[in-house]
């Protein structure tokens, strides 16, 4: 049986949900102050010279309300420019390369609000755009309906009016935070300067944040700091803290490899974290008051991708050497065929092929020009020279502190010799040291020899006999400035425990390294032992391990008594 012929029908033309892409494009702007970026390009698009951006809140109903006031004094808005500003994915400006707007998406992010005017002045006509309701109508899928009415005018420039945008959440919108991302992320904090494109030096913007009382006149550019012009200088100024402040400026141009017709720009400064900290307050630190948005220098620092040259993307990874070495530097790549995502967030939209280019230029000039140069070596050097003035310092520090210390010490004499109280375990060793070099009987054995940096610390014999040395019973003697409960070594082959203090009381377990243990027994002094003796015994055997607590030893048997300087020692 034969197929029937196929009858044609209507057919398909792809149609796009303009209220769903509305709403979608709104919100792929994921930090609320891309608002600002996109009015401040739309500002220098038109020209502008000046521009004002002020929040406040205003009472609507039951609720306080953020408005966003944008104004700049550019050419303004026609009819078709004014639909274009209101319209998805039309732009004007998208066949001029000296313009910043190019996908008509960038004023989208306006309708995440509830009422946006425009009010525009172009050619002797004023126009006037109101749209209420704006995220609501598309979170409905339906386009919002904006009211238009014109009227002779002699102003310039454009205001903008944006109520509840965000919801009014405000917490992104402090002062200080909105300074930061303007000097950072739009055209107003632009790097072209480096590379001298001074256009646009002239152009000022007044800011008043949501937590500001007035206006700020900010300057245009992006902040760098001066280059250090003498490493002597810092360290004569800064000492140990001169590679903090050390900066150091390479610079480069060139064209793609495989794309000759495309060029790019790139500029590095090596920047000490005291020297970023001059000139940027968002950066947290020590003695710094703790702000919203503050961030810590790995959270912001490296290398920046720039198209029109604002910042677009960090990729650390083209100059990442060792570790998190991109933090010392403060760096930017620009070129004008970088193709940006719908909310210029990224460059992935850019062919590999041009990518690549660009990266290997970049990586070359970062590893043979600047990290293979004298003058990256400068830092290395300062920071040699630092660390002597670091050790110079400390030791300065360490003498006035024992000096301070040395009216609080305890003393005490014996014999003609001053002996001063232990406060570690090396103080307790040179103690019995001491003693026993004026008084051969002060205690029952006789050190032969003794380290105090691994292992057991003595090598000592209980014999008194003058023999030589291979006929001497030999054992161990371990030193402690507190005796605890658990012991460090073996109890195995130990002839005594030298402590200052114990802690622990009669009838207590201790326990050696290897798992034995032994009871603490406490033999208090009486008529006919002057001394409180203290061992540990082990039930299996009769043999004791005895400790000489030497707090209490010297005082009940050589009666010495330690004392502050400026008291009459005992002894």
């Amino acid at each position: 049986m034969s197929n029937p012929d196929w009858s044609e029908q209507c057919p398909i033309v792809p149609a796009v949900c303009e209220e769903r892409e509305f709403l979608e494009i709104a919100e792929d702007f994921a930090d609320p102050c891309e608002i600002f970026r996109e009015a401040i390009s739309n500002g220098f698009d038109a020209g502008a010279t000046g521009m004002e951006i002020s929040l406040f809140t205003i009472r609507k109903g039951s609720r306080d309300i953020l408005r966003i006031e944008i104004a700049d004094n550019g050419k303004g808005m026609n009819t078709e420019e004014l639909q274009a500003f209101f319209d998805l994915g039309n732009s004007t400006t998208r066949e001029n390369p000296a313009t910043i707007g190019e996908k008509g998406h960038g004023t989208k992010i306006y309708y995440k609000s509830s009422r946006i005017e425009v009010v525009t002045n172009r050619d002797g006509i004023q126009l006037r755009a109101e749209v209420t309701d704006a995220y609501d109508s598309l979170a409905g899928n339906q386009k919002p309906k904006i009211k238009v009415a014109s009227r002779p005018a002699t102003e310039v420039g454009t205001h903008i009016t944006i109520d509840d945008y965000n919801h009014s959440i405000r917490d992104k919108f402090t002062h200080a935070q909105i300074k930061d991302y303007i000097l950072w992320f739009t055209k107003f904090g632009s790097v072209e300067r480096e590379f001298g494109h001074n256009t646009n030096e002239n152009v000022i913007i007044k800011l008043k944040g949501i937590d500001s009382d007035k206006a700020e006149q900010l300057r245009f550019g992006h902040t760098f700091p001066k280059p250090s012009a003498s490493l002597d200088k810092l360290l004569d100024i800064y000492k140990a803290a001169a590679p903090e402040h050390f900066v150091r400026k390479w610079q480069t141009s060139g064209r793609l490899r495989n794309f000759p017709d495309i060029s790019y720009e790139a500029v590095f400064y090596l920047e000490g974290d005291s020297a970023k900290r001059e000139y940027n307050q968002m950066i947290t630190g020590t003695g710094r008051k703790k702000q919203p948005g503050m961030y810590q220098v790995q959270e912001r620092y490296g290398l920046y991708a720039c198209k029109d040259y604002i910042p677009i993307e960090r990729k650390n990874e083209w100059i990442v050497v060792k570790g998190s070495e991109f933090t010392r530097f403060h760096a930017f790549v620009n070129c004008q065929h970088f193709r940006l995502t719908a909310n210029r967030g990224t460059i992935m939209n850019t062919p590999p092929a041009i990518l690549d280019d660009v990266r290997s230029a970049v990586t070359d000039f970062f590893r043979n020009r600047i990290l293979g140069s004298p003058e990256y070596s400068d830092i290395e050097w300062l920071e040699s020279q630092a660390a002597s003035y670091i050790n110079q310092e400390k030791d300065e520090r360490d003498f006035e502190k024992r000096l301070k210390r040395l009216s609080t010490r305890k003393v005490a004499r014996y014999k003609g010799v001053e002996l001063v109280e232990p406060e570690n375990e090396i103080g307790v060793v040179a103690l019995v040291i001491a003693i026993a070099a004026v008084d051969s009987n002060a205690f029952p054995f006789r050190i032969l020899d003794y380290v105090t940096y691994r292992g057991y610390d003595a090598l000592a014999t209980l014999s008194r006999d003058d023999l030589p040395l291979e006929r001497l019973s030999k054992a161990y003697v371990e030193f402690k400035f507190i005796l605890r409960k658990q012991f460090d070594h073996l109890f195995k082959h130990l002839a005594a425990i030298v402590c200052w203090q114990l802690d622990a009381c009669q009838g207590d377990a201790m326990v050696d390294i290897g798992g034995n243990q032994r009871t603490l027994k406490i033999v208090p002094a009486d008529k006919d032992d002057k001394r409180t003796r203290y061992y540990l015994e082990y039930e299996r055997s009769a043999q004791r391990l005895e400790i000489f607590v030497l707090k209490e030893y010297l005082k009940e048997l050589l009666a010495i008594d330690f004392k502050h300087r400026g008291a009459e020692p005992v002894g």
